[in-house]
């Protein structure tokens, strides 16, 4: 990934989620390239070889799924809000 900072904007070249892999994204709504779509189907915690459940980008262990709840709340206004409250 590229990054520059602009008017404390961060701007960035969407690529694959896969270390080190410099394809493009099909769209910006996607995690993986065309090589590595298939990895959407698997659990994205380090080390979990468990298949990801639809709608979901983790399997069904507790623990993953509270974790992909805790990382998409922070991308919230109200997380973000309370943090700079604090």
């Amino acid at each position: 990934m590229t990054a520059g900072v602009h008017d404390s904007i961060t701007v960035h070249h969407l690529c694959c989620s896969v270390h080190d892999c410099t394809k493009p994204l099909p769209n910006q709504k996607l995690f993986f390239c065309h090589t590595h779509h298939n990895l959407l189907k698997k659990c994205y915690i380090f080390g979990c070889e468990n298949k990801a459940k639809p709608g979901f980008r983790t399997c069904t262990i507790p623990s993953h799924r509270n974790f992909q709840h805790e990382v998409s709340e922070q991308h919230t206004a109200m997380f973000q809000l309370h943090s700079r409250l604090r």
